[in-house]
């Protein structure tokens, strides 16, 4: 699929906070154009609430990209914390 959307980003956001979000939302677009393993996400997910502890910035930040791209981060977190032990890749349907 063809991305006609910008991310939203936070211009006061280090360069590192724009890549780890920028890599979270790409994981988040891969669970539901293809499939994205549960072992990588889990830790970009670790990584991300390090720096954004808050929930309500998580679930800003899920509205925000939900409604430029239809996808939604809270609902791949959900999928792979149900993931089956040993299940290597999600795949939103």
């Amino acid at each position: 699929m063809e991305h006609n959307y910008s991310y939203p980003l936070d211009p006061d956001w280090s360069t590192a906070e724009i890549l780890l979000v920028m890599h979270l939302y790409n994981l988040v677009e891969a669970a539901y154009e293809h499939q994205v393993s549960v072992a990588e996400f889990r830790n970009v997910w670790h990584e991300y609430t390090h720096f954004y502890p808050a929930k309500m910035d998580q679930r800003r930040l899920d509205h925000e990209f939900n409604a430029v791209s239809g996808y939604s981060i809270y609902r791949v977190q959900q999928a792979v914390n149900q993931a089956a032990p040993g299940q290597k890749t999600i795949t939103m349907k």
